[in-house]
């Protein structure tokens, strides 16, 4: 009885001694950007420099991690839609609908806004309910009529898919994927949609004159 006991106790310890990465609280997650390369941000010298979080710096590694995501179905509760669906390149990273469908067919109330030049925005969403990127980018994905999928589901996913583990490693140190990772990935790729060519934009550096009704406009 003694050497049951003895063995509970051994193998009690054991268990509790043992605490992989992998099982921690995301909260306890180190990111760790000692291997990563800064990304060349190409900032237009008539703008202000962009404030980067400190501890969400813009790498490469980052940028093409959120790449990816900003594509990626998987974050919707049936997998048909994903950021870049009512974020769209030939619409200004907006939608063409008067109100965007959410993955499961809903009707929002809202068009999805432009997202050019994020890295200087101070609030976001239409009414202005978060003050940081990484804030903002994880809700729509489980809000009940955009995404409509919880977040521990996404987590779930990515981490089974081989594409994913290595792409977080190389962006924060290690394969764990967590929604405070994806949020910083999501956020550093949005930083680079940087709009700077507009006819306002040429205006502004000498290389374009406003006509008369664009100057009313202005």
């Amino acid at each position: 009885m003694r050497k049951v006991l003895l063995l509970l106790m051994v193998f009690t310890l054991f268990m509790a001694c043992r605490y992989d990465v992998l099982e921690q609280p995301e909260e306890t997650i180190m990111d760790d950007f000692s291997a990563t390369t800064t990304y060349p941000l190409s900032i237009p010298p008539f703008f202000p420099p962009m404030d980067i979080p400190a501890d969400n710096p813009l790498t490469n590694e980052s940028v093409l991690l959120g790449r990816y995501l900003f594509w990626e179905k998987k974050l919707s509760i049936n997998q048909t839609q994903s950021c870049g669906s009512c974020h769209l390149p030939q619409h200004g990273f907006s939608d063409s609908a008067v109100f965007s469908v959410g993955a499961e067919g809903q009707i929002g109330e809202r068009q999805s806004m432009a997202l050019i030049n994020l890295g200087w925005a101070r609030y976001f969403f239409w009414d202005g309910r978060t003050a940081t990127l990484e804030d903002q980018v994880v809700q729509p994905v489980e809000n009940p009529i955009e995404m409509h999928e919880e977040w521990s589901q996404v987590v779930e996913k990515l981490q089974n898919d081989t594409l994913y583990p290595p792409l977080f490693k190389a962006a924060f140190g290690s394969p764990k994927v967590t929604k405070k990772r994806a949020a910083k990935a999501l956020s550093s790729f949005l930083r680079t949609m940087i709009s700077a060519g507009s006819k306002f934009d040429q205006q502004r550096i000498g290389l374009y004159q406003f006509t008369d009704s664009e100057y009313r406009g202005f």
